[in-house]
């Protein structure tokens, strides 16, 4: 038996995967922490030591079989080897699946071990197994005064929370944009929607036992939106840009520039430069294809060629593909290598497909939760080329969900949203096919690049007229067009913001 991949309890034979994942902590007083955590029957262990360390605690060990003594702000907890009971200072607390001693320290399991300390340090705690992110919150932070600042083209709201407080943002189809603050009390919020009636149109707050609720209703319009949570004083900064108004405005006088975060956010003085233009599939992933048998890995080679040669010739541009010919090159790969050339941009180009043969029309993506069930079909399609990869052992999974952890806090969503609208609306000037708007999808090509990103779905391959347009150089030429106007747009709009 190799001790290092496995444990034995109470007969049982427990076998820990040879690589570890990560789970993440957070704690009010302190920065997220990545751990080492295992999988054993749906529930997630990570290592005593390491775990109670982010709380400022101590773990002592004998040797083994031995018991552990976790202090705890004036507290100790007992640790025993292959049994769920614990000891809370003289109670005994049962965490329902067993603790393991392993290579000099006790594993715990984090969920049922957070549970009673939560409780012995008076803080909640979520856990979002999906992502691998635990996050301890303190209770009753004070919520208020929301503060608002007018621009020409948009609006930051500043919702005051008194201390850090996690938080989640969600806009629905409806359009309100709901803030929902997790240990959070209702103080003073002193916030008067007239003012800033020309983007929202209604508001409310609610109490919950945990949470604070804050619902804005917006004008409906073309609105892009980001966040963040700033310090001194702690807040949560929500950025409304009315991106149509910008683009056609002539006066830059007093903006909120789409390609700005929200106040008080440093922003880089580089001109938008080194574009990495990314051809989807390729190699043995065809991507999609059509019923003439017009493949999505050609396409969108023949797209990215005729761009790059544009942008060769513009002195103001360098280009990189991720690939030239007809070859694989795995997801974070084609990421890695915008990363590690340091590019301005990255736009990744592929060919749609759907059920309905009827579907038409060219939409942009940048990286966030899919909101629909056709930004998740074609996030599930697009995400399937991982099954080509190696040592890959998700692949062909459909749940990629973990991809999404925290995304809209990205610090390019804004830039990339930006960039998206920009696209959309030069397609719209240049096709005759269906505009279908900028969506949101969890794209891992745009999880792993760190510069603003987006993915263009040019046209679908599933519809017989779509396809046999899409398949002619001419149209591909043409396509090839409209991208680097919006880039040159996108650099201008960039240049002009600082």
């Amino acid at each position: 038996m190799n001790i290092n991949k496995a444990w034995v309890f109470l007969g049982v034979l427990m076998v820990i995967p040879a690589i570890a994942t990560a789970a993440t902590v957070s704690v009010p007083w302190s920065h997220p922490v990545d751990l080492e955590s295992w999988q054993e029957d749906g529930i997630t262990y990570v290592r005593a030591t390491e775990f109670f360390t982010i709380l400022g605690a101590t773990v002592d060990m004998g040797t083994y079989p031995v018991d552990g003594l976790v202090r705890l702000r004036g507290h100790t907890i007992s640790l025993y080897h292959a049994s769920p009971f614990v000891t809370h200072n003289s109670s005994v607390y049962n965490l329902s699946v067993p603790v393991f001693f392993r290579e000099g320290d006790f594993v715990v399991p984090l969920v049922p071990m957070s549970e009673l300390v939560g409780q012995i340090i008076e803080l909640k705690f979520t856990w979002n197994s999906t992502s691998g992110v635990l996050q301890f919150f303190q209770v009753g932070g004070i919520v208020g005064p929301i503060d608002g600042e007018v621009k020409r083209n948009g609006l930051i709201l500043t919702i005051h929370t008194g201390g850090p407080v996690p938080y989640e943002v969600f806009k629905s189809t409806d359009d309100w944009l709901t803030v929902t603050i997790l240990g959070g009390e209702l103080g003073k919020l002193n916030f008067d929607r007239r003012q800033y009636s020309r983007y929202i149109w209604e508001f409310k707050s609610y109490q919950f036992e945990e949470s604070v609720q804050l619902s804005f209703r917006l004008r409906p319009q073309r609105l892009t939106w980001a966040h963040r949570f700033a310090t001194d004083p702690n807040r949560i900064e929500i950025t409304l840009i009315d991106t149509t108004f910008a683009l056609d405005s002539s006066d830059q006088t007093v903006l909120l520039n789409p390609v700005e975060p929200a106040a008080g956010q440093g922003i880089e003085s580089d001109p938008i430069e080194l574009i990495v233009i990314d051809a989807g599939h390729g190699g043995e992933d065809r991507g999609a294809v059509g019923r003439r048998g017009t493949k999505e890995k050609d396409v969108v080679l023949g797209i990215a060629l005729e761009l790059a040669k544009l942008l060769r010739k513009d002195p103001d541009f360098k280009v990189i593909l991720t690939r030239e010919e007809d070859v694989f090159i795995p997801l974070k790969k084609r990421a890695d290598i915008a990363n590690h050339s340091m590019a301005d941009l990255f736009i990744s180009l592929h060919a749609n497909s759907a059920p309905r043969k009827s579907a038409r029309g060219f939409e942009t993506f940048f990286l966030s939760d899919a909101k629909t069930d056709e930004a998740r079909a074609t996030e599930q399609f697009e995400n399937a080329s991982l099954r080509f990869e190696e040592h890959n052992e998700d692949a062909g999974s459909d749940d990629l969900s973990f991809i999404l952890a925290d995304l809209m806090q990205n610090e390019y969503v804004v830039e990339s949203a930006a960039l998206a609208e920009i696209i959309q609306k030069e397609f719209g000037r240049s096709f005759k096919t269906p505009d279908r708007g900028v969506n949101t999808a969890g794209f891992v090509v745009l999880y792993h690049a760190y510069m603003p990103a987006v993915l263009v779905e040019t046209g679908f391959l599933s519809n017989r007229d779509e396809e046999a347009w899409l398949s002619r150089r001419s149209s591909q030429k043409e396509l090839a067009d409209a991208l680097y106007i919006s880039i040159k747009s996108f650099r201008a709009l960039y240049q002009e913001a600082r």
